[in-house]
């Protein structure tokens, strides 16, 4: 098939045409000269142009594969660069959803730091005494229960 969509088909016509001339040799007689009388000159291209609409053919049907193969490259080249970019986003958004959980632990420690400095560290006093009261409460509530459970 050629690279148009077309089939391929030749014809061949030969015509014969006999002329009669008397020419002398001081004409414009294209390079031909014959004397005598009846004689017959035949031009013919050797099959030429036939020829060279066969090689344009193949030179077109070369071209259209040339072409086809540079298209599918083309198109697996892309298909590749298309997938490494994809998994180097993936990696990236990986990255900042690390890096954002990251830079918030730094702000919940830096503001427990600027807390603590602010009060001059009765934050974290009055954090372990709240700690220390409710053990001390939980102690002396079980302590409760156990003497009422003596008793009872």
């Amino acid at each position: 098939m050629g690279l148009f969509g077309g089939s391929s088909h030749s014809s061949t016509t030969n015509n014969q045409t006999t002329n009669t001339y008397n020419q002398g040799a001081d004409g414009d007689n294209n390079g031909v000269m014959v004397s005598g009388s009846g004689n017959t000159v035949t031009y013919t291209d050797h099959d030429a142009v036939s020829k060279s609409m066969q090689l344009a053919q193949a030179a077109l049907d070369n071209s259209e594969d040339a072409t086809d193969s540079a298209l599918d490259f083309g198109n697996a080249a892309l298909n590749a660069v298309s997938s490494g970019y994809n998994s180097n986003l993936q990696t990236l958004s990986a990255l900042q959803a690390k890096q954002t959980n990251t830079n918030a632990q730094q702000m919940q420690i830096l503001s427990q730091l600027a807390s603590s400095e602010s009060s001059g560290g009765a934050t974290e006093l009055l954090s372990s005494i709240k700690q220390m009261v409710m053990v001390i409460a939980a102690v002396i509530g079980v302590a409760v229960v156990v003497v009422a459970w003596r008793k009872g």
